[in-house]
């Protein structure tokens, strides 16, 4: 039986002892981390670049994030059609430390830098978690073991696409050491919480997203750990811990509170409780299986199971695997962390009780860092405790079941047939008999090693090294080079630096790269938390996808509709380019395309029922002519604009289409070849008018439409971009928090702006504000005749009260910090006093 722990010695052991520790920590923990970055960065001459989201997320948006603190700005005009600036940028790492360590650079140097953070974000994760672990283990030695397990886990491997969630993985030990110091006597004492209060606020300002998880996790660790068969006592500590936890939150305000706002009107933020989740299926039972016993992959090309998952589903410790866990939950004991354990293992293997982590709107892996932290602590209590002669046998017993498992689950997806459809769940072969060879062989090693090697601590944590580094550096290469393409990473990151605004009226038609550009902007840039109002306009085109947004070029009309005027091409087909850029000797044009502004004024409106009753196809088409519109707001533009039904909007199409053919044969200034689909890369999706080619979009039952060719289509788009121009506002210019521009019309009319319609908007005409109209997720205004200057200002949802929160919170716990010194000092006094009297 293992030794009980007592946690009172083990805080008070040798402070040189424990400085020693801390230093094998830092150093074991570098030189793992240098060894797998460092070859990447100095191979890409200084620049770290990866593969998917990294590229196209992480690398942009922070340098989005640096230009849009340094410029003031509230509105993010590079955010797909536009996003407030607090909402679109908090998930990737807005208020995170590592994100203001960069704000300290150049922002041109931010590529460089964030591999270099990443390297220190490894670091910290070894130092944080040594710090928590080291409370169960008298040899703070069998720690350092324990924070390489965690640092470099199947986890923080699998997530190196998703560059912000390793600095969750750093802050996430502080808080549950905190806690704990907190709770240290049972009874919690508020006094000794000032630190959990600041670690809790710093978790928040981190992460939004994750700090739900870990207030679910808090909850069960209360319980578990601390929870008291004296109710009283238990309730009283809840209410502390959770005036404490608050505490926190309130101080983190200035951001959580617009992020509250922001995302409560997001379908993927609704609540789906469904029991019949509350099994996995057999194929996701395995999958789940898999990144238990088998070390992490790059998750866009898995071996085995799911080829491409973006879940985050591996808990693979280096080299020990499960054999640790399974060794401490095998003496049955009844302590706070086998249950807590038991609780976990059984969770993660539910998608009901694992979608409990996010509240019940999605079901994923991303908890899973908190499972492994008390995975990797009853390892090192486990490694820590083998010496005894039963204690060994059981640490050699659970290595056996540990192979035992991984052979027979390697041996049955290679030789089984899963079915008629997948005959084989093996994707590829080689790379999963690499990760099996790897898992065993760490199996191997550590059952050699405890059956009696000399310097067992030294030599565990010298292979559990090794492991780390061999397991992290195979899916960084296999991030970087698997798909077989050097990717132009690096020369996309100097051509887009080059790009400029040409006219504030139009967007390019491109991607992420844009936020590199001094100013312009784009239409299909990829983000996972964009305007409520940019997920409505969605909807028109039936596009439900929680994840991804509506590609603006899948549709005749969509880019036209939202001034996608300029292209950036490497051959410009005939076309006079309006720029030309150089990079590495290869030439880049920038040409125009048929497009309307931002900003013109329409003639008629449909209702959105009557929208889509047209065809999808179509859609766009109809959008160019009339605005779309709510039947609530038919009376109040009545006055202006026709409400067509879509009877109208359909015979409107095919009068423009013969208008259009008219002019053509006139020798007209209209070019429907000017939209034939010029895009950037050959690995971009093409132009696909009819939405035949594209593979992003939700299905939709086919509506009324006139059956035009993709010619046809292009035909009418160009006639109809050609009327808007006309009447486009003027002197359109965008400013920090918004945008500012002039009409001039004869009569009054209604004014339609491809922006997106957030609730911190405010229009003014000639200083007066007027009543923003909802169109479909974008804007519409009534203007009246003559000469005017309209103004829009946003304003972040939440931000001013978050902050007064924030400010007000922080104060008082600066006063509560020093009320409690001074107390604590005369305290002090008063015995110093009493011991001279004596």
């Amino acid at each position: 039986m293992f030794r009980k722990i007592d946690l009172k010695k083990s805080l008070s052991s040798c402070p040189e002892q424990k400085g020693r520790a801390l230093e094998r920590c830092i150093v074991i923990n570098s030189l793992v981390a240098l060894l797998s970055f460092l070859w990447l960065i100095l191979m890409n001459k200084g620049v770290f670049t990866l593969c998917g989201d990294y590229n196209a997320q992480a690398i942009p948006f922070s340098v989005g994030m640096h230009k849009a603190i340094l410029n003031g700005q509230s509105w993010s005009w590079g955010i797909d059609l536009g996003t407030q600036t607090v909402g679109a940028y908090s998930f990737y790492g807005l208020g995170s430390i590592s994100f203001w360590i960069t704000m300290l650079f150049p922002v041109s140097a931010t590529p460089c830098v964030m591999g270099w953070l990443y390297i220190l974000k490894y670091i910290a994760a070894g130092i944080t978690s040594f710090l928590y672990i080291r409370q169960f283990t008298r040899d703070d030695n069998y720690a350092v073991i324990g924070s390489t397990l965690y640092a470099f886990s199947g986890y923080q491997a699998v997530n190196l696409e998703f560059y912000t969630f390793h600095d969750v993985t750093i802050l996430f030990p502080l808080l549950l050491l905190e806690f704990d110091r907190m709770m240290k006597s049972g009874k919690c004492r508020l006094r000794d919480g000032k630190p959990f209060i600041l670690v809790t606020a710093l978790s928040c300002l981190n992460s939004y997203f994750f700090f739900v998880g870990q207030v679910v996790f808090l909850l069960l660790y209360f319980f578990l750990r601390y929870g008291e068969r004296n109710l009283r006592l238990t309730l009283r500590n809840l209410l502390l811990c959770g005036i404490a936890g608050l505490w926190g939150v309130m101080i983190a305000g200035v951001l959580f509170l617009p992020n509250i706002l922001f995302i409560s009107g997001n379908k993927r933020s609704s609540i789906q409780l469904l029991l019949s989740q509350l099994f996995p299926e057999p194929k996701m039972l395995l999958y789940l299986l898999k990144g238990f016993l088998f070390p992490g992959e790059a998750m866009y090309d898995s071996s085995a199971v799911y080829n491409q998952r973006w879940t985050s589903t591996s808990a693979y410790l280096p080299m020990i695997g499960m054999s640790g866990v399974l060794a401490y939950l095998h003496q049955k004991r009844r302590d706070w962390l086998s249950r807590m354990l038991l609780v976990l293992i059984v969770a993660a293997f539910s998608p009901l009780l694992t979608s409990a982590f996010l509240l019940f709107t999605e079901a994923n892996q991303r908890w899973w860092y908190m499972l492994i932290l008390l995975m990797a602590s009853a390892s090192a209590i486990v490694l820590e405790q083998r010496s005894g002669e039963k204690n060994n046998d059981v640490l050699k017993t659970a290595v056996f079941v540990n192979m035992a498992v991984l052979i027979i689950y390697y041996l049955a997806l290679n030789l089984m047939k899963w079915s008629d459809s997948e005959k084989s769940l093996v994707c590829h072969r080689g790379f999963f008999f690499l990760i099996f060879a790897v898992s065993l062989a760490g199996l191997l090693i550590l059952r050699r090693l405890s059956s009696g090697a000399r310097h067992f601590c030294l030599t565990v944590t010298a292979w559990t090294a090794v492991f780390a580094l061999l397991t992290t550096a195979y899916v960084l290469g296999y991030y970087r080079f698997a798909d077989g393409i050097r990717e132009t990473c690096t020369q996309k990151i100097r051509l887009y630096s080059q790009l400029e605004p040409i006219n504030d009226q139009y967007r390019y038609i491109d991607e992420n790269m844009m936020l590199y550009s001094e100013g312009a902007s784009g239409l299909r840039i990829f983000s996972s938390t964009v305007s409520d109002s940019i997920v409505h306009f969605d909807s028109l085109f039936d596009f439900y996808k929680q994840a991804r947004r509506l590609d603006k070029t899948s549709y005749a009309g969509l880019a036209e509709l939202f001034g996608g005027k300029y292209d950036v091409t490497t051959d410009p087909k005939g076309r006079t380019p309006l720029r030309t850029y150089q990079v590495n000797g290869k030439n880049y044009y920038v040409v125009e395309r048929n497009a309307c502004p931002i900003g013109f004024a329409v003639d008629q409106v449909i209702t959105e029922r009557d929208l889509k009753k047209i065809d999808v196809s179509e859609r766009g088409l109809v959008l160019l002519r009339a605005a779309v519109i709510q039947p609530d707001d038919r009376k109040s533009v009545s006055d202006l604009a026709p409400c067509v039904s879509y009877r109208d909007a359909l015979n409107a199409i095919q009068t423009d289409l013969e208008t259009a053919r008219t002019a053509s044969a006139g020798n007209s200034h209209l070019d429907p070849s000017d939209n034939a689909g010029l895009v950037f890369d050959s690995d971009q999706e093409g132009y696909s008018p009819s939405g035949r080619e594209a593979d992003n979009l939700s299905k939709s039952s086919p509506g009324k439409k006139v059956d035009l060719t993709d010619d046809e289509l292009q035909e009418v788009a160009a006639e109809r971009v050609a009327s808007d121009s006309s009447r486009a506002v003027k002197n359109f210019r965008r400013t920090s928090d918004g945008f500012v521009c002039d009409s001039d019309n004869s009569s009054d009319s209604l004014v339609y702006f491809s922006v997106p319609n957030d609730s911190g908007w405010k229009a003014f005409i000639d200083g007066q504000q007027t009543e923003i109209i909802n169109s479909g997720g974008m804007m519409l205004i009534r203007v009246p005749a003559g000469t005017h200057r309209i103004s829009f200002r946003y304003t972040t949802p939440g931000l001013s009260a978050g902050a007064a929160v924030s400010l007000i919170s922080l104060c008082a716990l600066i006063l509560y910090v020093l009320s409690d010194w001074k107390k604590r000092r005369r305290a002090a006094l008063r015995r110093s006093f009493a011991s001279c009297n004596r």
